[in-house]
């Protein structure tokens, strides 16, 4: 049971976008809400008088903040999820730094490769409000990161009560061949999981040569909270997400829930 609710944040007018999305999920949870952030400097008054100014636009009767100095923010913000009950991290993809080739911020992109908590990334054409609706698609493409995510996704449908719509993508007449199941059994699968934690789901496929288009354009056409996929760990990829989930995040109007 999720029960933290983690923002990092830098200083930046972009790390501040994650902190609407993260107040409406920790209420919606009844989880803590904790602000975060990492300094060098010997003295952090500054840090901490930022990190309580932002507390107070969050409209909460508690928010935790604090300050972990002498560390760099990747590892720092590994750090402060691990030491924290059942935290999940939520996130701008966007901070200071210099960016990779894909979507996300360095930091980000260092802590999407070790974090094992959950995360919640808010891309640049989110809209937070849309956290506050009643679905949640899930989008599968048959490979473990992509099924790693249902165990928290059947946690926040049953607890937020929201809907749940799980979407696979196949290229164009490849459903027509009658050897090719995997598909269908994929989603009869994640639904059985989901089953099991009491939670029904909606199965779609759909087909297309562009997966992360059509994530995108279902999320848009449905009242949905959030979107959820995996993420590549460890692999060697210019990016912790893979390309579609990159391109998802980059354009989604939601926040997008992801677990390595």
């Amino acid at each position: 049971m999720t029960k933290t609710i983690v923002v990092p944040l830098d200083g930046s007018q972009s790390s501040e976008r994650a902190l609407p999305v993260a107040g409406l999920l920790a209420d919606r949870l009844g989880a803590d809400l904790h602000l975060f952030t990492t300094s060098f400097e010997a003295d952090t008054t500054g840090d901490q008088a930022y990190l309580e100014a932002q507390a107070e636009t969050c409209q909460r009767d508690e928010v935790e903040t604090s300050v972990r100095q002498f560390v760099l923010p990747a590892p720092g913000i590994i750090e402060a999820v691990d030491a924290l009950p059942d935290a999940v991290l939520c996130m701008s993809t966007r901070g200071r730094g210099p960016l990779t080739t894909l979507v996300l911020g360095s930091t980000a992109d260092e802590v999407l490769r070790e974090i094992t908590s959950p995360v919640v990334l808010v891309g640049p054409r989110c809209v937070p409000a849309a956290a506050a609706a009643p679905e949640i698609v899930v989008c599968l493409d048959g490979s473990h990161g992509s099924t790693a995510v249902l165990p928290v996704v059947g946690e926040w449908a049953d607890q937020l009560g929201l809907h749940v719509h799980l979407v696979t993508v196949e290229a164009p007449g490849v459903l027509d061949d009658p050897a090719h199941t995997w598909p269908q059994e994929l989603l009869e699968t994640a639904a059985a999981q989901l089953e099991r934690l009491g939670v029904p789901s909606e199965q779609h496929t759909v087909e297309s040569t562009h997966p992360g288009d059509v994530a995108v354009a279902f999320v848009a056409a449905r009242n949905a909270a959030f979107i959820a996929l995996g993420t590549r760990g460890r692999a060697a990829s210019p990016s912790a997400l893979g390309s579609v989930a990159a391109h998802v995040v980059r354009h989604s109007p939601v926040p997008v829930l992801v677990h390595r």
